[in-house]
C-alpha cells in the first residue's frame, strides 16, 4: 500500500490503524528500502537477480509543452540531484494522488525515484491470491 500512490501512508490512516502500526509500517518499508535498494544502482538492473527490469534512458531534451516553467520541475531534475537515501522521504512527502494504474505512474516516476522505481515495480507486480484462483 506505501508504494501505491494513491494510499501511501494515507491508506492506514483512514483505516483507522493505531499510530504506534502506522508507524511500523513505515519502519518496514524504510529499512527494505535502505537494505536492499539504496546501494542498488541503475547499471545492475540487468544484473538483479530478482527482477530483470531496467529502468530505461531519459529521453533527449523535449520542447516545453507548458508555458509555466515549474510544471513538470521533478520530471526534468536529475536522479543525481535528490539523495538517494532521501527517495523515500520524498515520495513520501507528496500529497497522494488519484490514480488508478501505479506502474504506470512509477514508469513516469522513474528519473525522479529511480531505486524507489524499482522497489515498486517489484512489489507492485507480485499477483494477488485472487490471481490464482482458477487453480482450486
Amino acid at each position: 500500500m506505501v508504494l501505491h500512490p494513491r494510499h501511501k501512508l494515507a491508506y492506514f490512516k483512514a483505516a483507522c490503524w493505531e499510530k504506534r502500526w502506522i508507524d511500523t509500517a513505515q519502519k518496514l518499508v524504510c529499512d527494505e528500502f535502505e537494505h536492499s535498494y539504496v546501494s542498488w544502482s541503475q547499471s545492475e538492473g540487468s544484473d538483479k537477480s530478482d527482477s530483470n527490469v531496467v529502468i530505461p534512458e531519459p529521453p533527449k531534451a523535449k520542447p516545453c509543452a507548458s508555458k509555466n516553467m515549474f510544471e513538470d520541475l521533478f520530471d526534468t531534475l536529475s536522479t543525481s540531484s535528490v539523495p538517494v537515501v532521501d527517495e523515500l522521504q520524498l515520495y513520501l512527502s507528496t500529497e497522494v494522488e488519484n490514480i488508478i494504474d501505479p506502474i504506470k505512474w512509477w514508469y513516469k516516476k522513474c528519473k525522479t525515484y529511480p531505486r524507489l522505481y524499482q522497489m515498486a515495480l517489484d512489489y507492485l507486480t507480485i499477483p494477488s491470491n485472487n490471481s490464482f484462483s482458477y487453480l482450486h
